[in-house]
């Protein structure tokens, strides 16, 4: 693809998600050639600087993005335009439901305030909102009301944030839901603990920088917490009361 994109005369736009774990450690990652050859420095000078190729890349933070890459690369990168993505509003998630009540429900069967409590309950997640609208739904629906209640949808947000959060443990790659398993089994982990556990039990270990990669990637989605700094970090597995808190 790489090749390609070098000799074709039309414009080619990479878009690399969650690109901080490639440029962190990737020796380690075992999947798409093309994707670990993107890491290399050269390859991504290369990009930069080739005539119709556009490099979008998307990383939860910028600090993890420009942390482990060349300073060249990374002062041209730095100049590039950037966006920052906030968590959504009140308003616009209010907005991303009322469309989704109108396609998906029938007429009356949310109101206005009801859209605003679930907007509010959701903490600016998107995922969660749509998924306490549609918990709520399917719980008035059961129950025969002819309108979601506030009561309703006090007894969906942790139903709907359970969900989630099983949805995001199945997502885990095989080594990653290892690391979750092992801080399941333990109130909390010190780094160097859990790498040795993990160590011990994996078929083919990744890295130390690659499991602390592993590590934010899950305290990102709230399945685990880190407390303290550098060496002196521990970790442990989100409960899911406090998830739904």
């Amino acid at each position: 693809m790489y090749e390609w994109a070098k000799e074709t005369d039309k414009r080619v736009v990479f878009v690399i998600d969650e690109a901080h774990y490639l440029m962190n450690d990737a020796a380690s990652l075992g999947f798409l050639e093309t994707a670990v050859r993107l890491v290399d420095k050269s390859v991504l000078y290369d990009l930069h600087q080739t005539r119709g190729i556009t490099m979008i890349l998307i990383a939860n933070r910028e600090q993890d993005l420009f942390s482990n890459i060349d300073t060249r690369i990374a002062s041209r990168l730095r100049a590039r335009t950037r966006i920052q993505f906030d968590y959504y509003r009140d308003d616009e998630l209010m907005s991303i439901l009322n469309d989704r009540a109108r396609w998906g429900l029938r007429e009356e069967a949310v109101g206005r305030e009801q859209i605003k409590r679930i907007a509010r309950a959701s903490g600016g997640d998107a995922r969660v909102a749509i998924g306490i609208l549609r918990t709520a739904a399917q719980r008035a629906t059961d129950r025969g009301d002819v309108s979601i209640t506030d009561a309703v949808i006090r007894e969906s947000v942790p139903e709907a944030e359970a969900e989630i959060r099983q949805k995001n443990i199945e997502q885990l790659t095989e080594d990653q839901r290892l690391i979750y398993e092992i801080l399941s089994e333990h109130d909390e982990l010190a780094s160097g603990d859990l790498y040795e556990l993990y160590e011990a039990r994996a078929s083919d270990p990744k890295t130390k920088r690659m499991v602390r990669n592993y590590l934010q990637k899950m305290a990102h989605y709230n399945l685990v917490v880190a407390d303290g700094e550098a060496r002196g970090r521990t970790y442990r597995v989100v409960s899911p009361a406090a998830s739904a808190s």
